[in-house]
């Protein structure tokens, strides 16, 4: 997934990604409530924390958006390998 278009992911309490992505902002996307994902991220990117329903249910656990809507990184075993040097090339 990584390079690719974030799909419109769709949380468990009906809102979609597209309504989190209006500020221009990067973000990490934590679909597990892991402590490690959110740790990683520190002050550089906002979190939001949600429930996956839909096609990606199951299979991801963290996705982080760039700014212009492309996933930067992604994982699905609740690994947190690589997500620092993302953050740093996308946003500092």
């Amino acid at each position: 997934m990584v390079g690719t278009s974030a799909p419109d992911f769709e949380f468990a309490d009906g809102a979609r990604l597209g309504a989190h992505l209006s500020d221009g902002k990067p973000l990490l996307l934590d679909f597990a409530d892991s402590a490690a994902l959110r740790g990683v991220a520190g002050e550089r990117v906002r979190v939001l924390t949600a429930k996956l329903t839909g096609q990606y249910a199951g299979e991801l656990t963290g996705v982080l958006v760039r700014p212009d809507g492309h996933i930067a990184w992604a994982t699905a075993d609740n690994t947190t390998t690589g997500l620092d040097a993302s953050l740093k090339t996308w946003i500092g």
